[in-house]
């Protein structure tokens, strides 16, 4: 599927004029360089995306049903409005990058790179172990959450980088109450 021409390299760029809307259902995008890409309303429905290279991509209300992006390189990526429910994310490089009104419940994050994300109206999910967004030692540091809501099990460290701060239970919906987000809930793993 050549989209584009890129006239640097004078080989075929798949990826350099974006995918608005398409069918990326069930994809193996293994390690691709997915860089700078606009990818606004595409369905990455189960799609393989672990290892990728997404730095500075655009996802705007993409669909990312039971995706995996685990060990995505992504620092700057978009997904605002994007739904992630049930997305894996394991090891994922995700800092500075925007969430803004995401849904990701049931999405698991395990050691999952978000300092500085902009997750302002996430939605983490229902009161369900089954919806929850599960967090595993997720580096959530400075990232901006006011506004979220939902549910989330598990441990993140909210210290900056260099100094580790590791929340559980209470003290994590201690933090997201402080930082503007009242409404996220801390479920027992």
């Amino acid at each position: 599927m050549t989209l584009c021409g890129d006239p640097r390299n004078g080989a075929a760029d798949h990826w350099s004029c974006g995918c608005r809307g398409l069918s990326m259902r069930y994809l193996y995008l293994i390690a691709a360089d997915l860089r700078g890409t606009v990818f606004d309303g595409c369905d990455f429905t189960k799609a393989e995306l672990r290892g990728a290279l997404i730095e500075g991509a655009r996802f705007v209300e993409a669909n990312f049903y039971k995706a995996d992006l685990s060990e995505c390189s992504g620092e700057g990526a978009d997904f605002t409005g994007a739904r992630l429910v049930g997305a894996e994310f394991y090891r994922s490089e995700l800092a500075g990058s925007v969430w803004s009104g995401a849904w990701i419940n049931a999405s698991w994050m395990h050691e999952t790179d978000l300092r500085g994300a902009d997750l302002r109206g996430v939605w983490f999910g229902p009161d369900d172990r089954a919806g929850r967004t599960k967090l595993a030692s997720a580096r959530i540091g400075g990232a901006d959450v006011r506004g979220a809501g939902g549910w989330v099990e598990g441990s993140a460290d909210v210290g900056p980088p260099g100094e580790p701060r590791v929340l559980v239970g209470d003290e994590l919906a201690a933090w997201f109450a402080e930082q503007g987000a009242p409404e996220v809930r801390v479920g027992n793993v």
